[in-house]
């Protein structure tokens, strides 16, 4: 399906004309016949722009998606000051032109380069999914880029950009702008870093000294990232770090069982891949990826529960979110405790600041929950969609002689197809 944008379903109480009429308010024509507006405009377009959903548009940086509404906004509002009643509709339908004008713009190459905490050998060193493909150099950073040190004068953090043990990262993406080429090659990197890491991830960890000290992720990403021309020159003049401390510890896969999770890695991203709503998967993952990368357990379970929300229902009913994780396992009045107690932590956290050392423990058995549902996902050759998963998982929970019951059923079946 084409890229294109959509008034929000999140919520039925959007009213953009609302919003819409408050910036017609605010915009007046000059001698010149631009569109110029008071201040009251900036605070009622962004309220405009998060009612828009940008559908099919993850090659979009949201800087670019900002330039597109903003354009058409003009356009559409420039039209509607004529008449006073800007249609919401009309809006849209000029978004879509602008966005279809942009997206016809030619693509070219760049390489984003930065480094990974990983050592030694490798489950995978290179994968391609979409025409962006991405390198592991467990050398380090090929010396291709070395005009990236341009920038190591001008790097003032106490902490070393792209320790020497860590791998060297190249992704190749095609895209329209510098921007929109840094988004997209760092969400399929932060995509694949999610699948390695739930092999590397810990279940469990517990600090003897009370809260945990840094992120349950193993697998971090170095400090600078940078982009590149095909030939390795600097595409744009500057680099995007990483906020948080890059440490020097690594991680190295177990010897023994590499060609073992070379092979699940592979199953998990072709699956994700083939599958219809696999996007949500991938959206999933890159949202789980960065919560474990926050090193605040109350940050972390938000973001988790974000990441759960994505893939297993897309509105807000907790109670669907928690009774579809927890059909997945055995013992699932037990998930379904941790799940009940998981949401109460967060509402508090979100809507009082409560804090406790428990979040510790809640944010790894939420990042379990999370890696068991993906693998429940993958796992499954049945399943034609993520839909047709997630309506799978609104089954009944059966008890009792269940042969009969299914006996019961197909016999039921029988019978109407007869009468």
């Amino acid at each position: 399906m084409s890229a294109h944008s959509r008034w929000s379903t999140k919520s039925k109480n959007f009213k953009p004309e609302v919003i819409l009429n408050r910036i017609i308010e605010s915009a007046s024509l000059t001698s010149d016949e631009r569109v110029s507006y008071d201040s009251a405009y900036f605070e009622f377009k962004d309220i405009l722009l998060n009612m828009i959903e940008f559908m099919n548009c993850d090659q979009l940086a949201p800087e670019t998606r900002g330039r597109v509404f903003d354009f058409a906004l003009d356009k559409h509002i420039k039209a509607a000051l004529s008449i006073k009643k800007p249609n919401k509709n009309e809006l849209i339908n000029q978004i879509n032109s602008s966005l279809k004008d942009y997206l016809k713009k030619p693509s070219q190459e760049f390489h984003l380069v930065t480094s990974i905490s990983l050592e030694g050998r490798l489950p995978i060193t290179q994968i391609t999914i979409g025409g962006i493909k991405l390198k592991l150099h467990t050398s380090g950073i090929p010396k291709k880029y070395r005009t990236r040190k341009k920038f190591n004068q001008q790097w003032n953090r106490t902490y070393e950009h792209s320790p020497e043990h860590y791998t060297g990262v190249v992704v190749s993406v095609q895209a329209r702008s510098t921007t929109d080429a840094f988004y997209a090659a760092l969400d399929y990197l932060d995509f694949i870093r999610g699948v390695l890491s739930f092999y590397s991830n810990p279940g469990m960890s517990i600090s003897l000294s009370g809260r945990r000290n840094g992120a349950i992720n193993r697998i971090r990403l170095g400090g600078m990232h940078t982009l590149h021309e095909p030939n390795g020159s600097l595409a744009i003049d500057q680099y995007w770090y990483e906020v948080d401390e890059v440490k020097e510890r690594t991680f190295t896969f177990k010897e023994e069982t590499l060609n073992q999770t070379s092979s699940a890695i592979r199953k998990i991203i072709n699956k994700i891949c083939n599958i219809r709503g696999g996007e949500r998967l991938r959206d999933g993952i890159i949202r789980y990826t960065r919560a474990l990368d926050d090193k605040d357990s109350d940050y972390s379970i938000i973001k988790l529960w974000g990441a759960l929300e994505s893939v297993v229902n897309e509105n807000d009913n907790s109670d669907i979110l928690i009774r579809r994780c927890s059909y997945i396992y055995k013992d699932h009045d037990l998930v379904k405790q941790i799940m009940e107690t998981a949401k109460v932590y967060r509402n508090r956290n979100v809507h009082a600041g409560v804090s406790s050392p428990s979040a510790d423990h809640i944010s790894y058995q939420i990042h379990r929950i999370f890696r068991s549902l993906i693998f429940f996902y993958v796992g499954n050759k049945d399943f034609k969609s993520l839909n047709e998963a997630n309506s799978f998982l609104d089954s009944p929970i059966l008890d009792g002689d269940i042969d009969r019951k299914i006996y019961l059923l197909k016999k039921a079946v029988r019978f109407r197809n007869s009468s």
